[in-house]
């Protein structure tokens, strides 16, 4: 008898160095709504994983500089967005104050985490983001 789990979060994470992310996906791996896709580390793989695997959540554990170049955070959501528009994008980044978080969020980032202070809340902040996909797939179906 086959089980199949209905996950409302299929993830994908984008990360220069593999023994970045272990910690972060250790800490989520075992949650019941989510489903970890694995990691990539270049563009064009984040961008065929999404679209061979119908990713609705990237978590971004890469520096991006804050201008436009090769990896900034426009052109990389820019280029996530025109693959799959309702994927959400999550930025895990260490010591980010007040300011730096807003002008994350005003780029296009869906959540911002402190890797450095909110390391540990990962597991609730992925239950508020599965309650919220949920929400709006239902909103949708009505």
């Amino acid at each position: 008898m086959t089980t199949t789990t209905n996950h409302s979060i299929k993830a994908l994470f984008f990360d220069f160095a593999p023994s970045n992310t272990v910690k972060i996906q250790e800490m989520i791996q075992d949650l019941p709504f989510l489903e970890i896709d694995g990691s990539v580390y270049c563009l064009d793989k984040l961008e065929e994983r999404i679209l061979e695997n119908n990713v609705n959540l990237v978590i971004i554990n890469v520096c991006l500089k804050l201008a436009s170049g090769k990896f900034s955070p426009d052109l990389t959501i820019e280029r996530i967005k025109l693959i799959n528009p309702d994927c959400k994008i999550m930025l895990c980044k260490s010591h980010i104050g007040p300011l730096l978080r807003k002008v994350y969020l005003h780029q296009g980032f869906d959540w911002v985490v402190d890797k450095s202070t909110e390391l540990k809340k990962l597991p609730k902040i992925m239950e508020e983001i599965s309650n919220e996909m949920t929400l709006e797939e239902i909103m949708i179906a009505c």
